[in-house]
């Protein structure tokens, strides 16, 4: 009898024991599971890993309604330029922004002759922004932007691309400065192609 008392007492040790061991090797695995979660979460909110954090993305943007659209490109390092396309009048303005809430730069010309709008009109209209290397048309301080803006008329396939000048002196200044958006490629999506035989 006393024997068989002391193999429950031993088996419900042993129960005992193993219960004891298996929550506390679960729990240490919740816990570590648990800060690997927070760890991860640590890192996602202060921002990328360190390799990462060496590549910059410099996000250009282009937005259009039905009476006009807007993008912004860079000219140089940090300076963005801002295009805004007025559809009823055809304006297109390029401005550099400035500090205290000002302009530093204003260029401009319309567009309706280039690209055929037509007065009264309802004209289908986009705008792009494209980057090329400019090797030339530097005068003195002045500088030939490395970017077109082009526009397409939906209704008749003109497309036209616009350019300006800019003296990054004067920008650097805080000095304004202003101008003409100046014609540099014009074409049509509908005419015909000759292809090279």
């Amino acid at each position: 009898m006393r024997n068989s008392c002391f193999s429950i007492v031993v088996v419900c040790f042993l129960v005992a024991s193993s219960l004891t061991c298996g929550f506390l090797v679960g729990n240490r695995s919740s816990e570590e599971d648990l800060a690997s979660t927070v760890s991860t979460a640590e890192t996602d909110l202060k921002g990328p890993s360190t390799p990462l954090k060496e590549i910059l993305l410099k996000a250009e943007t282009a937005a259009s309604g039905n009476k006009i659209s807007m993008a912004t490109a860079s000219i140089d390092g940090n300076i963005d330029i801002v295009f805004a396309l007025d559809f009823e009048s055809g304006n297109l303005f390029a401005w550099l922004p400035g500090t205290n809430q000002r302009f530093l730069g204003e260029w401009s010309v319309n567009v309706a002759t280039a690209v055929g709008l037509e007065k009264g009109a309802n004209p289908d209209l986009v705008m792009t922004v494209g980057n090329f290397n400019v090797k030339s048309g530097a005068s003195g301080a002045i500088r030939t932007v490395p970017l077109i803006c082009y526009i397409a008329n939906g209704e008749n396939g003109r497309v036209a691309g616009f350019g300006f000048q800019w003296n990054p002196q004067l920008a650097k200044a805080g000095n304004f400065q202003s101008g003409a958006l100046i014609p540099v490629y014009q074409a049509g999506t509908r005419e015909q192609i000759i292809k090279r035989q």
